[in-house]
């Protein structure tokens, strides 16, 4: 999923603004990737992590709606060289839901350091972009759905394509949870999304993105 250009208050909160969220099959389980504060919307005012925040992968096992699997990641203030603390809590059945329930400590560490704990692996910082996209490519694509005509790609070659992100950077974090999890084993049907949130002066905490439905729908 990536698709953070219509959030017209993306420049204003870019460090809470979710570019990106990535689920893919790692060397020791599966890998959780959450993007944001990106610079190709000059969103990235202010560098890193918001401290106080929450960053949250939520999982679905099969068709609950409720989520059964929380991991909740927050960072605290930089330090002088602009590292954070960070620190990885897991959130099982009802507390999934929940925003006061406090979880488990998993690992903690800082912002720039592989950390691992009971099967996890954090990484949390500033990257390249990863996400590739051709713009000019998509919009002949969309021109043509508009149209109802032909595609015609017999004159264009991949190595012509050109990455639109290219030179863009986000602040990144990556979670790599073994597949001895019960609900990430494999040949698991699960449903993913990712949400930021900060707390409120009533002490509760609210939601300001989510992301997890597939790119199609924002390109087509």
């Amino acid at each position: 999923m990536s698709y953070f250009t219509d959030k017209p208050l993306a420049p204003q909160n870019g460090q809470l603004c979710i570019d990106d969220l990535y689920v893919f099959d790692g060397e020791r389980g599966t890998v959780l990737m959450m993007n944001v504060n990106s610079s190709a919307v000059r969103s990235d005012t202010e560098r890193g992590f918001h401290p106080g925040a929450r960053y949250e992968f939520k999982i679905h096992h099969e068709t609950d709606k409720i989520e059964g699997l929380t991991y909740r990641v927050a960072f605290g203030d930089p330090d002088q060289g602009g590292r954070q603390s960070v620190t990885l809590h897991a959130l099982r059945n009802s507390d999934a839901s929940t925003d006061s329930a406090a979880g488990i400590l998993v690992v903690a560490g800082r912002t720039g350091e592989v950390v691992g704990g009971d099967g996890i692996r954090l990484w949390t910082g500033r990257i390249m972009d990863p996400f590739f996209i051709d713009l000019d490519q998509l919009a002949t694509v969309n021109e043509a759905l508009r149209d109802g005509a032909r595609l015609d790609w017999e004159a264009w070659h991949p190595d012509e394509a050109r990455n639109s992100c290219a030179g863009s950077t986000v602040e990144c974090i990556v979670l790599e949870v073994t597949r001895n999890e019960p609900i990430l084993r494999d040949g698991a049907r699960v449903r993913i999304w990712c949400t930021t949130k900060v707390a409120t002066e009533g002490g509760q905490w609210r939601p300001v993105t989510r992301a997890g439905q597939p790119m199609m729908w924002p390109i087509f």
